[in-house]
């Protein structure tokens, strides 16, 4: 796979995970403050030179792979971004890596 296409996998899976944080947390309340999410060229940004890192030696398919799995998330995750109910869990909840590099504030 050339290095073009493997920088165009990354940056796919890290618009599709940016999509999926921002469908699963954005506006939710942590210890009664809110969630914002970082501007989307920050956040995509930041999550493509670590999928770049992350990725590096895995194969293709290995990363079709992972790009599939996002795409199901991505869906699962749009119940949340639909949802009317306000989402509250305490920080001991966030069980997701980076946690500081995904939000930007809580207010």
């Amino acid at each position: 796979m050339s290095d073009e296409f493997f920088k165009t996998l990354c940056l796919q899976m890290a618009e599709l995970d940016h999509q999926i944080v921002f469908n699963e947390l954005d506006g939710i309340k942590v210890d009664g403050k809110r969630v914002k999410i970082k501007p989307k060229n920050v956040d995509i940004d930041y999550r493509y030179n670590l999928f770049i890192e992350m990725y590096k030696d895995y194969s293709e398919k290995a990363l079709k792979n992972e790009i599939r799995k996002l795409k199901l998330r991505l869906k699962r995750s749009e119940k949340y971004k639909k949802s009317k109910f306000q989402k509250i869990i305490s920080p001991d909840k966030l069980e997701f890596d980076c946690a500081n590099n995904i939000l930007d504030d809580i207010e």
